[in-house]
């Protein structure tokens, strides 16, 4: 389908028109209105060691982790404890965590290609 479109834009242009690569690579990219303009916001956390070097997480920084609000969360390990790892769950259900060195009260991998 592509190359079909590519040849469609081509045959369009006039006679002798100058085409950059660029241009035609942006041709084919899907401008579809729910396609152009998706917005993503990615929490990336890591080594919170919460509760043996933390009591918890910044009550400022808390605030900001409204459900609903972050549409990913990628964690790079060592959260330790249940109750964090419950919160990240509810703040963004699209969780990504990879096992750090003092994580052992859950199940997760050691690493994930995303």
């Amino acid at each position: 389908m592509s190359l079909w479109r590519s040849r469609a834009i081509l045959d369009t242009l006039p006679r002798g028109s100058k085409l950059s690569i660029a241009d035609l690579l942006f041709s084919l990219v899907d401008h579809s209105p729910e396609r152009l303009f998706i917005m993503v916001l990615t929490l990336v956390i890591g080594d919170l060691h919460i509760p043996s070097r933390a009591p918890s997480l910044p009550a400022k920084f808390k605030k900001l982790l409204v459900p609903g609000k972050i549409q990913q969360t990628i964690c790079t390990g060592n959260i330790t404890d249940r109750e964090t790892y419950d919160f990240l769950r509810s703040v963004s259900p699209d969780i990504h965590i990879v096992k750090g060195d003092f994580d052992d009260v859950y199940p997760i991998l050691y690493y994930e290609l995303i």
